[in-house]
């Protein structure tokens, strides 16, 4: 058996350099759906050029192009984009037509049934085509839902329950309140649903754990909103300064968000001595000391796209840590908890206690390379390059997935003086 693998090696280092980071994703494909919901006219600029974002237009051209037959079922592949399946799960209860929404293996894996119970307590006729509780979805839509003014939505394993929701209100043509979980997860992507969602003159609020619609009629008038810097993307060229003792980079076009939870990592980073500057241009990013914490303790339960990326600079930095809130890591495109404890296991003592993530660093030899697998997971992909710049050859299996999120990736990691070679791997 065979893999592809990308070897890379650190050959230079460049004090300064200028790099590029796509735009939100996570702001891009909340666009897209309101943009069918609620503004028709509305020109998205500078849209992420990730493969979850395109895959997602193309599969809202396909329901707007498909002509509806009684006797046929349109299936819709969102292979292993998570917010694509959840928020076209809710879009298709209002597109008439017969659905078979599917995805890749790892996609029958996360679970849907939260999302899916409240569109069928309002009357969409949704059946399990497989296994229950998990895609893929049959979805047959012919009349109107019968909507109460309550909704009460389990949020504790996914925000995207609700935000898929939230973003099919317009549809509804009523006022509406959702009720949502306490401890909802990732509670900052809601946040920034609602807030894209204000930001269009959408009437909506929250306090505490409700949510109140008005009923906002749908704007026909032509405007533009312009899609920011992905800041999920910008945490990795922080911690690649976060692992070395000097250097700088730029980044054009990155500010700071009031939308993306990731921002955070400037909050990260600054205890390893980095520092951002913002100007008007874009953010400068700054090794200014090379100060590091003894030991990270920190709370990811709003920020989990960041979990491997801080797990692989403690490891790599050698760093006692315990990464709390972490659970809902075992639903994303991998188990990460799992996958990262197999992986930086190579490198490090890692354990789960059931609520956070341990580690403890190993004094490993640089002499030979590290070998990572991804399980086609982009952020692990990611993360695990990271490490090119602490030992001296990395190998990452399936670099591809990357384009997930990132499809320049490897470009801009060749930057920052990483030789990237393609290998064949016999397994």
């Amino acid at each position: 058996m065979t893999a592809s693998y990308v070897s890379l090696k650190s050959i230079s280092f460049p004090l300064s350099v200028q790099l590029d980071v796509p735009s939100s994703k996570s702001i891009s494909n909340r666009l897209l759906i309101l943009k069918e919901t609620f503004a028709p006219n509305i020109n998205i600029r500078q849209l992420s050029t990730a493969d979850d974002t395109q895959l997602l237009m193309r599969l809202l051209l396909e329901i707007k192009t498909n002509l509806y037959s009684s006797n046929t079922v349109k299936t819709l592949d969102a292979r292993n984009c998570g917010t694509a399946f959840r928020f076209l799960c809710a879009y298709l209860c209002f597109k008439k037509g017969k659905w078979l929404l599917t995805g890749s293996d790892a996609m029958k894996n996360r679970p849907i049934n939260e999302l899916v119970d409240v569109l069928s307590a309002c009357g969409a006729t949704i059946n399990y085509a497989e296994k229950e509780g998990f895609p893929p979805l049959q979805i047959h839509t012919s009349k109107s839902l019968h909507i109460g003014s309550l909704l009460i939505v389990d949020s504790q394993r996914s925000s995207q329950f609700v935000s898929a929701l939230l973003l099919v209100l317009p549809l509804m043509k009523q006022n509406i309140n959702l009720q949502i979980s306490e401890n909802t997860s990732s509670l900052p992507y809601l946040s920034m649903t609602l807030s894209l969602m204000q930001s269009l003159g959408i009437g909506i609020s929250m306090q505490h754990n409700n949510l109140y619609y008005n009923y906002t009629p749908p704007i026909t008038r032509k405007f533009t909103m312009t899609v920011e810097p992905d800041w999920s993307a910008a945490a990795y060229w922080c911690a690649w300064l976060a692992l070395h003792k000097k250097g700088s980079c730029f980044i054009k076009g990155l500010k700071k968000s009031e939308f993306q939870a990731d921002s955070i990592i400037e909050t990260i980073v600054s205890q390893f001595g980095v520092c951002l500057n913002y100007q008007k241009e874009g953010a400068f990013i700054h090794k200014v000391n090379d100060s590091k914490p003894s030991y990270l303790d920190f709370n990811a339960r709003s920020c989990l796209d960041l979990v491997p990326t801080i797990a692989v600079l403690c490891c790599g930095l050698q760093i006692k840590a315990s990464i709390k809130g972490i659970a809902n890591l075992a639903y994303k495109e991998s188990n990460r908890i799992e996958t990262l404890i197999k992986e930086l296991g190579q490198i490090a003592t890692i354990n789960y206690n059931g609520t956070s993530l341990e580690i403890l660093p190993l004094h490993r030899k640089n002499n030979l390379p590290l070998c990572f697998h991804t399980y086609n997971d982009h952020r692990l992909a990611m993360s695990f390059a990271l490490l090119v710049g602490i030992f001296p050859e990395v190998h990452i299996e399936n670099p591809d997935c990357v384009s997930k999120s990132y499809p320049e990736f490897w470009q801009q990691l060749q930057k920052l003086g990483v030789e990237c070679k393609d290998i064949i791997s016999n397994n």
